[in-house]
């Protein structure tokens, strides 16, 4: 008998409700764990607790508490460059590379949707340093959206030139083009803002269908854009969810982790962990990819990561009645 397609899409179904409900079962992280990590990295990180209340503050969040998306403790926040038209200039990215010249930033973190979808865009395979930077240039040469709708084609080779430092220039700038123009042809202007009442799922739905978004993407945009109580999986979030045994080794994809994430971690914690471990990730030697570090302490000395005691925490949590598990993890640590 012939396998349809219908069929094989049914068991890739399965065998990814097989993946995500083994670590349910097991339940991590569990919140002792999630309030504690966000704790204790809050105390190593101050400067992300602020850039999130920022964010709080920006969008229309409303919890009760205080991403590759983007908060780097060690780059000093300097205007963005301005867009040099020089052949010199655009082959090294448009400025020359220093760390004082860096500007901290946020994927998505836009108070208008397309900015935040564009800058989010901008911030795939690249540094935070150099998405920054083209965002910044893009911006500088399409200040208004609406200049897109008399020539769209014509501006492709002018946006690869202005993001030309963040990499994929010519697949980003035709991915851009190309939804600037679906989303006009549909709604009669160049402009997102449609999206701004729908929920979660119809966001979801409406971007994910243009190309270039992914579930990553877009799970940035609904955090750091619209203020959704969403928690993006980057490289960073993965690795160490996988390190700390929130997540399997192996059987489960990015996307799964993402699905899996977003229900168990508490939406009042998703901001705050989702920036604090993205920044531990490049600080701490237990946390980096192959433990190098982007941005190391200074002193040549190595972080005392609090993640380390999870594993405690996790067994606090599961031994303690509910009313004393916050209480012995305090006594603990």
């Amino acid at each position: 008998m012939a396998i349809t397609k219908a069929t094989l899409e049914n068991k890739r179904k399965r065998k990814a409700s097989t993946r995500i409900s083994k670590p349910i079962s097991q339940a991590r992280p569990t919140p002792e764990e999630c309030e504690y990590a966000v704790r204790e990295l809050g105390k190593l990180h101050p400067d992300v607790i602020e850039k999130c209340r920022e964010i709080r503050e920006r969008t229309t969040i409303t919890t009760n508490v205080a991403s590759d998306c983007k908060i780097d403790k060690d780059i000093v926040q300097n205007a963005v460059p301005d867009f040099v038209e020089s052949s010199n200039a655009i082959e090294n990215g448009g400025i020359v590379k220093t760390e004082d010249d860096f500007q901290a930033s946020s994927c998505g973190d836009q108070t208008n949707i397309l900015d935040g979808v564009f800058s989010t865009m901008l911030s795939q395979n690249t540094t935070a340093a150099n998405s920054t930077r083209a965002f910044g240039n893009f911006k500088k040469a399409v200040p208004d959206w609406s200049l897109l709708v008399d020539d769209f084609d014509g501006y492709q080779e002018t946006i690869e030139t202005t993001i030309h430092c963040g990499a994929l220039a010519q697949i980003k700038a035709a991915n851009i083009i190309r939804l600037c123009k679906t989303v006009y042809e549909e709604t009669g202007s160049v402009s997102l803002e449609y999206l701004r009442d729908k929920t979660n799922e119809e966001i979801k739905k409406d971007l994910l269908r243009h190309k270039g978004l992914g579930p990553k993407t877009v799970s940035c945009v609904l955090l750091f854009t619209l203020g959704r109580n969403e928690f993006p999986v980057d490289t960073h979030v993965y690795r160490i969810s996988i390190q700390n045994k929130w997540i399997p080794k192996s059987g489960m994809s990015r996307d799964d982790a993402y699905e899996y994430l977003n229900k168990v971690i508490p939406d009042h914690l998703k901001l705050e962990l989702h920036c604090l471990l993205v920044q531990n990730g490049r600080e701490c030697h237990r946390c980096a990819a192959r433990g190098k570090p982007q941005f190391p302490p200074k002193d040549g000395s190595k972080l005392d990561c609090p993640l380390a005691h999870l594993d405690k925490i996790f067994a606090a949590s599961k031994a303690a009645p509910a009313c004393g598990k916050l209480a012995k993890i305090k006594r603990e640590f």
